[in-house]
């Protein structure tokens, strides 16, 4: 079996980051998606609680999606990613990235260790992927090719009214 780990700040959870998880689920890579929603980063203050967020992710009713509190408090990537591997230890770990997570993850803590891990690429127009991976010396990746939706939750944040549309809504 294969789990995806899919962390960040999901501040507001919007409907690029639903279709990546849908999508993902789709392709068959993985049967599961842990979404992590990471606490205040360095570089990056969030709005709501982690407990917040969870709410939201867990009320979308996505049954292949696994939520877990203690996964938050985890402050870098390839610590989650030690853990979910001790938790989960008869399967095979995907990582979960934006295409715009590329460009910096050479600075991210212990990346090199990170490139272990097969990653999922949610391909954004503006970033050439394959060179970025080049870059990073690594083909362990899968790149999807998600309906295009560009947002983001800093947009849905400074744009409230009228960006309400934009937010993934719970199942009624």
């Amino acid at each position: 079996m294969s789990i995806a780990v899919y962390c960040g700040s999901f501040d507001p959870l919007h409907i690029g980051h639903l279709t990546f998880i849908k999508e993902t689920l789709k392709s068959h890579l993985v049967k599961r998606i842990i979404v992590v929603p990471t606490k205040d980063y360095w570089n990056k203050k969030v709005h709501s609680t982690v407990e917040e967020r969870l709410e939201t992710i867990n009320s979308l009713g996505i049954e292949d999606v696994i939520t877990d509190i203690r996964y938050s408090e985890f402050n870098y990537t390839y610590e989650l990613m030690r853990q979910v591997q001790i938790d989960y230890p008869s399967e095979t770990l995907f990582l979960m990235l934006g295409a715009d997570n590329l460009k910096n993850l050479n600075k991210w803590r212990n990346f090199e260790e990170l490139l272990n891990y097969h990653l999922i690429i949610m391909k954004r127009d503006e970033f050439d992927i394959v060179s970025l991976m080049k870059q990073l010396n690594s083909e362990n990746y899968t790149i999807l090719d998600c309906d295009k939706v560009d947002v983001s939750s800093t947009y849905i944040r400074n744009n409230k009214e009228k960006a309400e549309h934009l937010l993934a809504k719970p199942q009624k």
